[in-house]
Order: C-alpha cells, then structure tokens, then sequence
C-alpha cells in the first residue's frame, strides 16, 4: 500500500530522495575487477502474497539497531508497492562476528522468498553471511560494513552504500550535516518518537535502492510477479559500492 504523505512530508521526502540520488552517485565499483555472473534463480510471488526482503543485523546493538530496522521499515512505507504487490520485511540477527553472520545467512536462504538482503553491520558479520548469499545469488546491500575486503567472500552479491575505511569517518562527517540528511532525521524522529542513529540514514539509502532495483527487474507473468535473482544483483551493483 502506497504511503499517504502531508504537503511538509513530501518536501521532506523530496529532500531525502535528492540526498539518497546524490549519494548512489558517490558510489562506485572498484576498478580493474572481473565481476562473474550471478546465479540465474527466478523467484515466483503468487498474488496475494507479499515481496520479501530480509535484514541482517545486530539485535544487542541497541537503539542503532533499531533505528536500522525502523528506517529499512520506513523505506519499504515511502516507496509503497510493487507492480501491486506489497513489500514485507524479515528481519535476521547477524550480531557481530563470522559465525553469527553465516547462521543468519543460512536462514535468509532457508526461506525461498527472501529476494534479497540489507545488513549485515558489522564487517565479520557481512563477510562471513556473504560467502553465504553468494552460493545462491541473493544480492545483499551493508549500510555499515566499511572493512576493504568483504567484497571478496561474495564477489557478485556483496554491497554497500557507506565507502570504506579510513576514509569512511571524514566522509561521513561531510553527509551527516546535508540539508536533506537533517530534514530525514526531523521526519524520522517525528514519525518514530526518537532521534535516529547515524547509520539509519544508510539502511535508509540501501534499502531504497534495493526497492528501486527491484521494481526495474521484476515483471508481471500471468498475475505472479517474477524476478531474476542475477538481474537483481546486476542493477544493484550497477549503483553500489563493493
């Protein structure tokens, strides 16, 4: 269901969009590395049902966790359906070390539905759940991982919206005080009760890019809805940052 916004929500979602296009533009991917196709694996959505896409985060993380799950949520709220179909999020504890990451990864996969992933945090965490997700073709999108090499346990799936380390700390510094970054962070604080933390403008990010993504590869076939798992994660990587 599309969202129903006021006149002062639209700027402020106007000014969110402006900063989410400017930042997508930022990203980039890393020079002189040969990118191997992803898994073909067409996902099925009968209708009635809803798209799904899961987290991975850091449920001991406190209020930062959830603020990440709270702005995933609000993403999947401003950008409305799918061709129809309704967004539904599952969300996975991927805490904040390797063998947490590649459990929660193992569960995203258990379930057949799960198009595709925003987490993990942590960079152990994202490495470990990535080697995972790269098996199967499931294209994930970190609002958080900053470690240089996690791209490499999932070459074709592995992504992120936040650049890497040392680097990371400066440029964030720089985005955080955008004008439409501040004007999210007023309507998220307004919408959910409390200020948001400082990744919660990236799950933001992710998230919307995931769903955008989305809408372009998927297609109608009979009333299902139909998406290519290895188009998926070639139009998210067309616009993220490994």
């Amino acid at each position: 269901m599309f969202f129903k916004v006021t006149t002062l929500r639209k700027q402020i979602f106007i000014l969110a969009n402006l900063f989410l296009l400017g930042l997508i533009l930022l990203l980039f991917n890393l020079p002189g590395r040969a990118i191997a196709a992803p898994q073909a694996d067409l996902v099925t959505v009968a209708p009635g049902n809803p798209i799904e896409i899961a987290t991975i985060t850091w449920w001991d993380w406190g209020q930062e966790n959830q603020t990440i799950l709270d702005a995933v949520a609000l993403a999947i709220d401003d950008f409305g359906s799918i061709k129809g179909f309704n967004v539904q999020q599952n969300d996975y504890d991927g805490a904040c070390d390797g063998g947490s990451g590649t459990t929660a990864a193992n569960d995203v996969i258990a379930n057949a539905q799960n198009i595709g992933v925003i987490g993990s945090l942590c960079s152990s965490s994202s490495g470990a759940a990535a080697a995972v997700l790269e098996t199967v073709g499931v294209v994930m999108i970190s609002p958080a991982s900053t470690a240089s090499d996690v791209y490499l346990n999932g070459p074709t799936v592995f992504n992120r919206v936040v650049i890497t380390d040392p680097d990371f700390e400066g440029w964030n510094a720089k985005i955080s005080y955008l004008p439409a970054v501040l004007a999210w962070q007023r309507n998220f604080e307004q919408i959910y009760g409390y200020q948001p933390g400082g990744f919660g403008k990236y799950a933001y990010d992710a998230t919307w890019l995931l769903l955008t993504r989305l809408d372009e590869v998927s297609s109608l076939n009979g009333g299902n809805l139909e998406i290519s798992r290895a188009a998926l994660a070639a139009a998210v990587r067309g616009t993220s940052q490994t």
